[in-house]
């Protein structure tokens, strides 16, 4: 779901920038209503995914750990945004093209976004959580 999530959201800012290139209002609508729907089916899943490869008895710590985490990157997400968007802006005298600009950054990001996720393996993480670490090894080592 975090993927479909996330191909949701990517095709949405897509096609917001291809309509501040062609100036087309209907794919605006259609790429924000996209953007909208894909962000919120990954967040939510995003955090399921989250929990899924939370450790046991640690489960506030990476929910605390993901909320700041999710906090801090939308700040300085807003803040580039904005920075970026007002210096297209002024250098070139055109609104749009800092916006289009902006949301194809975007655009990149989820995609090695996505690419990163593809990575993720929730069946692994639980194999390796169920095995001892090396320091509980050799503890146990020691005590044989």
């Amino acid at each position: 779901m975090a993927a479909w999530g996330g191909w949701g959201a990517l095709l949405g800012f897509v096609l917001i920038v291809f309509s501040g290139i062609t100036f087309n209002q209907s794919v605006f609508y259609a790429g924000v209503v996209l953007l909208g729907v894909g962000t919120g089916i990954s967040t939510v899943s995003n955090l399921a995914l989250m929990l899924d490869m939370t450790v046991a008895g640690q489960v506030g710590l990476f929910i605390g750990a993901w909320g700041m985490a999710n906090a801090i990157s939308r700040l300085i997400g807003s803040v580039m945004g904005g920075i970026g968007r007002d210096l297209v802006t002024q250098l070139t005298g055109n609104s749009v093209l800092g916006y289009t600009l902006v949301f194809g950054v975007m655009a990149g990001f989820m995609l090695i976004s996505l690419i990163l996720l593809a990575r993720v393996d929730v069946n692994a993480f639980h194999k390796a959580e169920g095995q001892p670490s090396v320091i509980e090894r050799a503890a146990i080592a020691g005590d044989a």
